[in-house]
């Protein structure tokens, strides 16, 4: 009785919940006060205990949001090392979760965000400038997907965003044909995305791919070849627009042991990115060609369906833990019935779903692309500057990250 009566106490006072601690400083990013959301996430993510990595991801996104790009991916990059550990949760731990609740064990991550890890972390070292790096992060991805897939038999497919990125870094590297092999991974996943079907063409013509151009110019009749596809000095301006935030966790209505994703409201589904030239370094007064508003990936719908997914097992760990919360109050009624059942009560009101997440997260990534001739250029988004001055090498490509919340 001495050993378990610790455990109901703990049980009893770990009542403040993930979202209740998260919420002030998502509130405060929402209202722009940057300084005052960093230094409270900074503080939980630097604290170890069992919700440490769900805090450096919150706090690594927040810096990333706030252009903080080599500071997010120190963050990032001890994310991806904590959710790479493997026996992260000690047996007394994973007992405690059967007993009061999943809260009480250490957080792992769940797939979905372990994967989008390292998605973040390229489209931080991409802004750096960093193509390199950044394509290891993806590989490190698409590993990731294949582990789930072929050792935890996970639904999982290849990540569009991951692979869109990645056909980006092999045209700025010059790689065309795993460029255009890359776009073809796209296509196959999220074939009714729109920019694919000129990324499509336009890469297998350069990569010599003449047989592979032509089923495409056939497939997309009014996609029509540009003058630009064939100089190799044409510069781009890329912005990877992160939109609003990722749905959130709470109890179902049918019962508070389990929890469910609900979306979150965006005001904001879209961007006007423009951009201009300065001191006439190119002979074109202004772009404002910048149209994209869908969706290339989509955190909502893949978060509310990978919870959905573990829905059974979740049911399943609850009735085993039932049985365990009956056998633990029944020792304890040997030596006092009434502390027995006040046990099998506590335990049961403790159990509740766990409101984990990484709930810092976007709704939704979409890409936005400008080929441009080399120069000097500033960059607009709604009318409001987002980039001053800054300088485009002939055949750069140039990544800027955008959030709306």
């Amino acid at each position: 009785m001495r050993f378990f009566l610790p455990l109901i106490a703990l049980g009893l006072v770990s009542c403040a919940t993930y979202q209740g601690k998260i919420g002030t400083a998502r509130t405060l990013l929402q209202n722009g006060q940057f300084t005052e959301a960093l230094s409270q996430l900074k503080a939980l993510a630097d604290q170890p205990g069992n919700d440490q990595l769900i805090y450096l991801l919150d706090y690594a996104t927040a810096l990333q949001m706030n252009g903080n790009y080599t500071e997010s991916n120190k963050y990032f990059l001890q994310a991806d090392k904590f959710a790479d550990i493997q026996d992260y949760t000690s047996l007394s731990l994973e007992s405690g979760s059967f007993l009061f609740g999943e809260e009480m064990v250490q957080y792992k991550g769940e797939d979905f965000e372990v994967v989008l890890i390292n998605a973040m972390t390229a489209i931080n070292f991409l802004c750096l400038g960093d193509l390199d790096s950044a394509m290891v992060e993806v590989r490190r991805l698409n590993e990731k997907l294949r582990r789930f897939r072929l050792e935890a038999k996970r639904k999982f497919t290849d990540n569009p965003l991951a692979l869109y990125l990645s056909a980006i870094i092999y045209e700025a590297n010059k790689n065309w044909d795993d460029a255009a092999i890359a776009y073809e991974q796209v296509y196959k996943i999220e074939p009714h995305y729109q920019p694919l079907r000129e990324d499509l063409i336009r890469s297998n013509l350069k990569a010599g791919r003449m047989e592979a151009a032509k089923k495409w110019k056939a497939a997309f009749p009014e996609i029509k070849e540009d003058i630009s596809w064939k100089n190799n000095k044409m510069s781009e301006v890329i912005v990877v627009y992160q939109q609003g935030w990722g749905p959130r966790k709470n109890f179902r209505p049918e019962s508070f042991r389990y929890p469910a994703m609900y979306p979150v409201w965006s005001a904001k589904l879209n961007i006007t990115p423009k951009l201009f030239p300065l001191m006439n370094s190119v002979p074109l007064s202004t772009f404002e060609s910048f149209k994209n508003d869908e969706t290339l990936f989509s955190v909502e719908r893949v978060a509310i369906n990978s919870l959905e997914d573990q829905y059974a097992s979740l049911i399943a760990r609850r009735i085993g833990g039932a049985i365990v919360k009956e056998v633990v109050a029944e020792q304890i009624r040997k030596d006092n019935r009434l502390l027995g059942d006040i046990a099998l009560m506590a335990m049961y009101v403790s159990d509740r779903a766990d409101l984990r997440q990484w709930s810092t997260l976007p709704r939704a990534f979409k890409i936005f692309r400008l080929p441009v001739p080399a120069g000097n250029y500033k960059l607009e988004i709604d009318n409001k500057e987002k980039i001053n001055n800054f300088n485009l090498k002939p055949g750069e490509k140039f990544f800027i990250t955008h959030r709306t919340l």
